[in-house]
């Protein structure tokens, strides 16, 4: 497997660096931050020096913003696919293959919503508006399930097979997320059924908070690594997808113990 680190963007220089050094192989940024705080320059600065350190932008995260609807009444499509383009055109010199669709905030449903219909809603908006500008764009959208504290639809991984089979396009697959996992309670052994359809994976540690990986924290990665290996999860792309206690020295420190831990997890 291919170990990475999400939530990097340009500003994160002396990080980037830093995980180079320890021997990562890919970064994953986020969609809106890209669209939003960055220019179009900086995000060609930012590629030249993913280049330069061999480190390849793989993935992006943070889809949309909460204030486009992708459920309900408020949704516009037009908006959506204006979006899109728009963002999917200034990260263009990053070659991102993977764009991850959680977005609770875009996609939370309103009390009371009759969830057979908000379903059909969103997996209809994907088929039909967004994996069509993502395929242009040359990327694979992976439907993230989310926890139940941070959404409320799409929340397990056979929730986001739902939608991908609703979809039934290659485009469109699924995500795994170790943290998000553990927080509803499922069962990692049954998600061998799914790995053929998984495009991308995250993992954080559930027992410290989403903090990364560390030695002793009582997770099974290793286990977790074997359901991925024999559900035939072919990418082996695992983004570290966790916070760090603390400035840049405990950010490398924790960087340095995740990379050494999964490794001896993993088949990395």
């Amino acid at each position: 497997m291919k170990l990475g680190i999400a939530g990097l963007f340009p500003a994160h220089t002396d990080r980037l660096r830093c995980i180079a050094g320890i021997g990562y192989d890919f970064i994953e940024s986020g969609l809106t931050v890209l669209h939003d705080e960055y220019s179009s320059e900086q995000i060609a600065e930012f590629a030249d020096l993913l280049n330069e350190l061999h480190m390849p932008c793989i993935s992006t995260n943070g889809m949309f913003p909460s204030s486009i609807r992708l459920i309900g009444k408020d949704v516009d499509r037009g908006a959506i696919e204006q979006y899109l383009h728009e963002a999917f055109t200034k990260i263009a010199p990053l070659g991102t293959k993977v764009c991850v669709l959680g977005s609770g905030g875009a996609r939370t449903v309103a009390p009371g919503t009759d969830m057979d219909r908000a379903y059909d809603e969103f997996a209809a908006l994907v088929g039909e508006v967004i994996a069509p500008i993502v395929s242009q764009y040359g990327k694979v959208l992976a439907i993230e399930p989310l926890n139940y504290k941070e959404c409320n639809i799409v929340n397990t991984v056979a929730d986001s097979m739902r939608v991908v089979r609703a979809v039934n396009l290659p485009s469109v697959r699924t995500l795994i997320d170790f943290y998000h996992v553990r927080y509803n309670g499922e069962d990692v052994e049954s998600l061998v059924q799914y790995g053929e359809y998984v495009e991308h994976v995250h993992v954080a540690s559930f027992n410290n908070h989403r903090l990364f990986p560390m030695p002793f924290d009582g997770e099974d990665y290793r286990g977790f690594f074997d359901v991925l290996h024999r559900g035939g999860y072919k990418n082996k792309n695992i983004s570290i997808e966790a916070g760090a206690s603390g400035g840049f020295v405990a950010f490398k420190n924790a960087a340095i113990a995740a990379y050494e831990l999964l490794h001896a997890c993993g088949e990395c």
